[in-house]
Parts: C-alpha cells; structure tokens; sequence
C-alpha cells in the first residue's frame, strides 16, 4: 500500500500543520479533512523510493546448486536435462 503526504489547506492543528503521512490502498479516497480538527487537507506530492531489482542467475549451474532441475526441448514431445537431478529425458 503507498503512503501518502497530506498537509491543511489553512491553518491547521498540531496534526495538520506541517506534512503528514497515512498508508492508504491505492483505491481508497483521499483524505479531504483532518480527523483531529476537520480542517481541509490537500494531497501533497512528494518523493518515494523505487526498490532495486536484481538479476537472478538462471544459468544450469546456478539452478542444479539450488536443487531446480531444467529441461530443454530436443524434438517433438522429447525434452533433454541440462541441469540438477532427474532423468536423462522427458518423453510426454
């Protein structure tokens, strides 16, 4: 869920004065006044933090260390191990 940045309209209460912030559900309304003064608030923009996705390593050496076991297609309904444990082949 994000959180979200508020600050009053005009002058507000200790609550309201200066930005505040609230975890909402993306759908959820915008807050439109304060729940301690009932003073107007506006939704602020304001900065956020991006996580930082990393590469996964999905070489066969990487997968059979991690007891994943991959099978690549040879032919038609044939599929051949190229890494971890398991037999040779897969027929379907």
């Amino acid at each position: 869920m994000p959180i979200y940045e508020y600050i009053s309209t005009s002058e507000g209460c200790a609550v309201c004065e200066q930005p505040f912030e609230v975890l909402q559900g993306i759908n959820d309304d915008p807050m439109t006044r304060c729940e301690a003064c009932q003073q107007p608030l506006r939704r602020v923009v304001s900065s956020f933090g991006v996580a930082k996705s990393s590469r996964v390593d999905l070489s066969d050496g990487s997968l059979a260390k991690k007891g994943f076991t991959r099978y690549e297609k040879a032919g038609d309904g044939v599929y051949e191990k190229t890494a971890g444990d398991g037999p040779k082949q897969i027929h379907r």
